[in-house]
């Protein structure tokens, strides 16, 4: 179930009902030609992102500093909150005490949008971009509110992709119907077949639990996975590593 607040509301790039029909909930059977008003859907979400996109060449130069402010305070007032229950606490807050930001894990996912459709184009990764545009983002706020001019490198780095790369084949195996269908009666310390996938993972070098989530929604994407069988293979590995940082298994699962 799509959260209606990613749906609902007024037009940004795209209208309400682009949200419904990129989320599978408009009934294009309503339509005379259904076939041709999905490619219609398709064509005009296509053109009106490469507007949106173009679009931020005149928010970056004329839209000033307080009206960016304005539409990141609600990121603002969850950062702040974050740092005082630090401050108070000498720790930062469990990740599920802390306030959801709809905006942040918009940025997050335009940063995923615009780099992987940069790798699809390119089939190279944009670092060179990364690295000029963090550092013109690290110039700007340096100067505006410390005075003062950054001129060193930014550099990005990436891991050897031979020694961090698996075989989605070799991940997929480690899976099973039974693990996938029967859920909440899974055992996680007696599971063989859950036991047998955290430790493919823990052969691979210091894998973090972010990538192992990355991972299963990989097998998704490229077919080896049901959406249905994705999300239950993340809710079980994410119930069996909040077990494990909570003490509750006899041994670490090797997940970072």
């Amino acid at each position: 179930m799509v959260d209606p607040d990613l749906i609902e509301g007024e037009r940004g790039i795209l209208t309400e009902k682009d949200r419904k029909f990129l989320c599978g909930e408009l009934d294009l059977s309503e339509y005379n030609d259904p076939e041709n008003q999905e490619y219609q859907f398709r064509y005009r979400i296509r053109q009106r992102v490469k507007r949106g996109i173009k679009d931020f060449t005149l928010l970056l130069e004329g839209l000033d500093r307080s009206e960016r402010e304005k539409i990141f305070e609600e990121v603002s007032k969850s950062h702040q909150d974050v740092q005082n229950h630090a401050d108070h606490y000498q720790e930062l807050p469990a990740e599920e005490l802390q306030a959801p930001s709809f905006l942040l894990n918009g940025v997050r996912d335009a940063f995923q949008f615009v780099f992987t459709s940069l790798m699809e184009a390119t089939r190279e990764p944009p670092i060179s971009m990364v690295e000029e545009e963090l550092k013109y983002a690290l110039q700007t706020d340096i100067s505006m509110y410390g005075d003062e001019f950054f001129y060193g490198d930014v550099k990005v780095s990436i891991d050897d992709l031979d020694e961090f790369t698996i075989m989605l084949d070799a991940a997929a195996e480690q899976l099973d119907e039974e693990l996938l269908s029967k859920h909440e009666s899974i055992d996680f310390q007696d599971n063989t077949v859950l036991s047998d996938f955290v430790g493919f993972i823990e052969s691979m070098p210091e894998m973090a639990f972010d990538d192992v989530i990355s991972l299963i929604i990989a097998l998704h994407h490229t077919g080896r996975l049901s959406h249905t069988e994705g999300d239950e293979l993340i809710r079980s590995v994410t119930e069996l590593h909040e077990k494990a940082l909570k003490g509750d298994l006899s041994k670490s699962l090797g997940i970072v």
